[in-house]
């Protein structure tokens, strides 16, 4: 399975994806609930994706259309609420923007400048219903010629510092491991959370994480069939371990 290391394109990439290596280590496939979900292309680049999960007892469903080609990528989903995001991608600079249709109207937009190996940008989201900015994010990331990534991001209206950091292991970079701090500026109160991910053959990925806290996870994902995918998760608090420990289960078919 892939470690993310080589699918980089010729400019900044998108906000939403700053510090995307690590984040893929850290928070990807540790699920709490139930979840099963399908994947579709069209070609030309259209897609659909359908999703329904289990949550507090209660199952949700959500639809995402989305479409991308080498200059933009756009999407539309459709849950409890809809959500429209277009994205413009040029050599140099990225845009985007995104809106969602509930009471306040919040729009989101976004810039990045640079190019694949160093960038910065910012975020911002705007309520038309208060006529207020109601959040900024301001972030910049380093990669390498062998693609380890750094990203420092300053967040809720620079109350929080977060920086992530990803490297490969092996030549063949089966691996990676990854660490996030999470400052919050005002109370001096900070966050650390280190993880890794392996890649036992082409079909079967282990992942494992922990914080300062104690809490443990790990997840296991299989290709049981070309391009579906079973995964089952677990977070464990190493000081209480007589606590039932949290279990997720997905199960994932790209078409």
């Amino acid at each position: 399975m892939d470690m993310g290391s080589a699918n980089m394109k010729n400019g900044p990439g998108y906000f939403s994806d700053m510090g995307w290596k690590a984040n893929e280590t850290l928070t990807r496939d540790y699920l709490l609930s139930l979840r099963f979900s399908i994947a579709s292309n069209f070609g030309n680049g259209w897609g659909l994706t359908s999703t329904i999960a289990k949550w507090h007892g209660t199952y949700r469903g959500d639809t995402t259309i989305r479409y991308e080609d080498p200059n933009v990528r756009a999407n539309v989903r459709m849950d409890a609420r809809m959500n429209l995001a277009v994205e413009y991608f040029h050599e140099y600079a990225t845009l985007g923007a995104a809106v969602t249709l509930s009471y306040f109207l919040p729009i989101d937009v976004s810039a990045v400048f640079g190019t694949p190996w160093i960038n910065f940008g910012g975020e911002a989201t705007y309520s038309v219903f208060n006529g207020t900015w109601d959040n900024f994010s301001v972030g910049v990331s380093w990669a390498t010629q062998q693609h380890s990534a750094l990203s420092f991001t300053l967040m809720d209206k620079g109350e929080t510092l977060r920086v992530l950091y990803w490297h490969p292991i092996g030549q063949m970079k089966k691996g990676a491991v990854a660490g996030e701090v999470k400052r919050r500026i005002a109370t001096k109160e900070s966050k650390l959370t280190i993880g890794c991910a392996y890649a036992i053959n082409p079909h079967t990925l282990i992942k494992a994480r922990m914080n300062q806290y104690g809490y443990f996870g790990a997840a296991l994902k299989q290709e049981v069939q070309p391009n579906t995918f079973f995964t089952i998760s677990g977070t464990f608090e190493l000081q209480a371990l007589r606590k039932t420990p949290r279990i997720g289960v997905a199960l994932e078919h790209n078409s």
